[in-house]
């Protein structure tokens, strides 16, 4: 569940951020923007882990204030973060080709050596199947850890800031929902203590 929300709230705040093609009138922009968008997209999936992985180092029991927290700190930090994002989309992009290059070596080499035309397609098959897992296998979390560790160094010694937290207000209505389960949280602890 906190999953789900703190990828909503980063989606809509990404794209919030980055509508550079709006605002400027110049042509080709629209490209840009479009490139932009998808690494911004591309990125979510590593920025909510690592703001889940925020929320997991911290000792207080309440994953929603956790959460809540450290999307205002990524919100406060997007810069450093998506520009580190903008490198990996590019790393994963280049991996992915080369994997798939590399796996077509011994299976292209097969479907060249057989003339049936259904075993050629599963060889090739595999070769994108095999290239793309290893993929996942070592770039996923290469680029995870560098994330995290940009996330670490972007917001140490900070506080969230109130104007960011009424930014991502604006921009998200699960972040709302984020702080209204953070707040309810409070509340049922304190029943349950004073009970």
């Amino acid at each position: 569940a906190v999953d789900q929300i703190v990828d909503g709230t980063i989606k809509a705040f990404n794209r919030m951020v980055v509508r550079i093609a709006d605002i400027l009138p110049i042509p080709g922009l629209d490209a840009l923007g479009n490139v932009a968008g998808m690494i911004v997209n591309y990125s979510v999936t590593y920025v909510d882990e690592t703001i889940l992985s925020f929320s997991l180092t911290h000792k207080e029991k309440n994953v929603w204030e956790n959460a809540k927290t450290g999307l205002v700190l990524y919100a406060q930090n997007w810069k450093p973060i998506l520009t580190n994002a903008a490198g990996l989309a590019l790393v994963n992009i280049v991996a992915t080709v080369a994997f798939i290059v590399i796996m077509l070596i011994p299976f292209g080499t097969l479907a060249a050596l057989t003339s049936n035309e259904t075993l050629k397609m599963v060889w090739l098959f595999l070769a994108l199947a095999f290239g793309y897992g290893l993929k996942l296998a070592i770039v996923n979390p290469f680029c995870l850890i560098a994330t995290i560790i940009t996330f670490k160094e972007s917001i140490e010694g900070q506080e969230p800031n109130s104007e960011w937290e009424a930014k991502l207000e604006q921009a998200s209505d699960k972040f709302k929902e984020l702080k209204t389960k953070a707040m309810s949280h409070v509340s049922s602890k304190k029943k349950k203590q004073s009970s």
